[in-house]
């Protein structure tokens, strides 16, 4: 007998008198239904949406080269955690007709197979918006799915108004110290002369420095080349400069706007020299643009580069800020690389645990922005959840910030001489304290005479003496020539008594234990 197949027809026809917007996603993430309400909640066709892959991704680095119909699918994706049952309610950030962000409320309803995995998502959008910022809403509740989507809408609000400002990952954050490296390479892109990008590996110099001649008025009108020193070595990249100066483009060609010599320092003085003569000689047609790990004037100050070609490229200089030195924009910039990666991989992750944000931010980061891009991958990678957690990342990181939250502790220094007259003081005065005040009584109780005694005060009277410090390569005194310790042997007439048969304390009245504690 042929299986009888339910029609949602009348469910579809119920649906569509909804004023409220509902939509519908697959276990494959893909907008399968939507109702009209949607459609005109966000000005778009069924057409170019419905059958679309949704992914839990920001627009990117350039939203608006993004068509619409990508930015809808993008706005209004179940957050993973969604699909793998964990909560049921989200939220929609959206522009309204003044172009201002808007939050609204969804309401999920997961419906699953018998084994535990789910069938479709079914969204219900509150078409009126909730009080507050877009990138704020949310903050309160603190469960692990609502702080990523936080972060996640943060991201999409940053990169929708620092669209025209940031075309670079390296540069996404919000700390004073990035937004000052936004404003350089903003003037730099707009100034003609020669500059250099100065930060630490990983940074991203390389790719500051492109994009400063890719955002020049010039950009689009003129090529750029890019020169490795320390792989192509100082005479090829000498010839190579010299050779730009007399390039004149064919038919069809762009003329040359910018060259850019990465880790310029690594080049000999005499080459940067040579390149400064050169450069200067020469009416330069292009600007140059070298990248360096420290600034090229202090080299210079310090015999490690040619002071003219310090002097030439440091009209303008852009400064990169290690990433422990920006700890607060470490969790927009992994939020970034886990959407950038959901973009191409099948396994979505909503972000990461508030706990795995704080490792990341005690984390020294030696490798800067391009070592987070490559822990977020391999946390990615091995994320058996929705969300990164701390047993996700790697070894490196984990044991690294162990070390740092549990330092080894320093040794104190402890001075014998001061230690053993403090123990020597603390005895003479229990000892005086036991005897009334009676010095020969008190000499009884600590076992010497009271002459001993009467010198043991005085001495403890005196401040200590400082211990001359031996000089550092003084000569030793020299030993006294003592004959050989088997000739003492033979010539020995009496037994020198061990240890254990010297005279108790006892003998003399003293008993630490009942007596002086």
């Amino acid at each position: 007998m042929t299986e009888r197949r339910l029609s949602i027809g009348p469910l579809a026809q119920l649906l569509s008198r909804v004023y409220q917007p509902v939509y519908a996603v697959d276990a494959k993430h893909r907008l399968v239904w939507c109702n009209d309400a949607f459609l005109q909640f966000f000005g778009i066709s069924g057409q170019a949406i419905v059958g679309q892959e949704c992914r839990w991704t920001s627009p990117g680095l350039n939203p608006e080269q993004l068509p619409p119909a990508d930015y809808v699918l993008s706005a209004v994706c179940p957050p993973p955690d969604v699909f793998a049952g964990q909560r049921a309610t989200g939220s929609v950030c959206r522009k309204d007709n003044q172009g201002q962000w808007r939050t609204h409320p969804v309401q999920f309803i997961r419906l699953r197979e018998e084994d535990g995995s789910a069938v479709v998502v079914i969204g219900i959008i509150e078409p009126e918006p909730v009080e507050g910022q877009c990138s704020e809403v949310g903050a309160s509740e603190r469960a692990p799915g609502n702080e990523a989507e936080l972060w996640h809408h943060r991201l999409r609000v940053f990169l929708d108004q620092r669209a025209s400002r940031c075309r670079l990952e390296q540069l996404i954050g919000t700390s004073p110290a990035i937004e000052r490296v936004r404003r350089q390479v903003e003037a730099a892109a707009h100034a003609k002369c020669h500059l250099s990008v100065v930060g630490p590996p990983g940074s991203g110099r390389r790719f500051v420095a492109q994009a400063i001649h890719y955002q020049s008025a010039e950009g689009g009108r003129t090529s750029c080349i890019t020169l490795a020193c320390q792989v192509l070595g100082p005479e090829a990249v000498l010839s190579t400069v010299t050779a730009s100066l007399r390039y004149r483009p064919g038919p069809g060609e762009l003329p040359l706007g910018t060259v850019i010599l990465l880790d310029a320092e690594s080049l000999p003085a005499q080459t940067q020299q040579q390149i400064a003569e050169a450069i200067s000689a020469a009416s330069c047609p292009w600007r140059l643009v070298v990248t360096t790990t420290q600034p090229l004037l202090k080299l210079a100050e310090e015999g490690q580069a040619d002071i003219d070609f310090a002097s030439l490229v440091s009209t303008m200089v852009v400064e990169l800020p290690p990433l422990a030195q920006r700890a607060e924009d470490i969790p927009l910039l992994a939020q970034h690389f886990v959407e950038e990666i959901n973009r191409e991989a099948e396994k979505q992750l909503t972000g990461l645990t508030t706990e795995a944000l704080d490792w990341l931010s005690v984390y020294s980061w030696p490798g800067n922005v391009a070592e987070l891009r490559a822990v977020i991958t391999e946390a990615h990678r091995a994320a058996k959840g929705p969300l990164i957690t701390v047993a996700d990342l790697p070894e490196r990181v984990y044991f690294a910030v162990q070390a740092a939250r549990h330092p080894t502790a320093k040794l104190e220094c402890i001075h014998l001489d001061s230690f053993l007259r403090q123990v020597r003081q603390q005895l003479v005065e229990r000892a005086l304290e036991r005897a009334g005040g009676n010095k020969a009584k008190a000499a009884r109780l600590l076992g010497i005479s009271r002459a001993k005694l009467l010198r043991l005060l005085d001495e403890l009277k005196k401040p200590p003496e400082a211990r001359p410090r031996r000089r550092v390569g003084r000569p030793a005194k020299p030993r006294l020539n003592l004959p050989p310790l088997s000739e003492v042997a033979k010539d020995a007439t009496e037994e020198v008594p061990m240890f254990e048969e010297v005279d108790e304390p006892e003998e003399f009245g003293l008993d630490l234990g009942d007596t002086l504690f």
